[in-house]
């Protein structure tokens, strides 16, 4: 725990000066990505010192060669993602989620080769009961799904009213 310790308070001083903790938003967004390959290659004089952008990263990791620091940094970022889907789960009672987005499209097949280990973590909670057997989708075309779920709602309402 002490590297997740460490993490959290990099975060935290990069981001807020350490005044506030972080929240998932931090680290599964682009901007997420980003901190947490600074913090990955913090302690690394080869590697870029620089900040590179989300999807930098995300070609490094999925490259071949695959680059280490970004491979890891990606895994930290869907790390984080599962247990935020863990915990909303949770809280709301959720019966699915749903993974969604065009970066969900595009990191697809490294999320596929991960998928054990992001299952693991999603389960890895005391009320591990409430979740073991929810599923968890991922969108597979681009398409703008909220949208679309937007306009099924509002239909949906509209038929209910008339």
């Amino acid at each position: 725990h002490a590297e997740e310790e460490e993490l959290l308070a990099f975060a935290s001083n990069l981001l807020y000066k350490s005044q506030y903790t972080i929240e998932y938003e931090d680290l599964v967004s682009g901007r997420g990505l980003e901190l947490l390959h600074q913090f990955v290659c913090r302690k690394d004089e080869e590697a870029p010192q620089r900040c590179i952008d989300a999807a930098q990263i995300v070609r490094k990791a999925t490259s071949e060669p695959p680059c280490d620091k970004a491979v890891k940094a990606l895994e930290l970022h869907y790390k984080y993602l599962a247990r935020a889907t863990q915990n909303l789960a949770v809280v709301l009672q959720a019966k699915g989620v749903f993974w969604a987005g065009d970066n969900q499209v595009r990191n697809g097949a490294f999320v596929d080769k991960i998928a054990a280990d992001l299952e693991k973590e999603l389960l890895s909670h005391p009320k591990f009961s409430w979740i073991n057997e929810m599923p968890v989708f991922s969108q597979i075309k681009n398409f703008n799904i909220n949208i679309a779920g937007a306009l099924f709602i509002a239909k949906r309402q509209a038929s209910l009213v008339q």
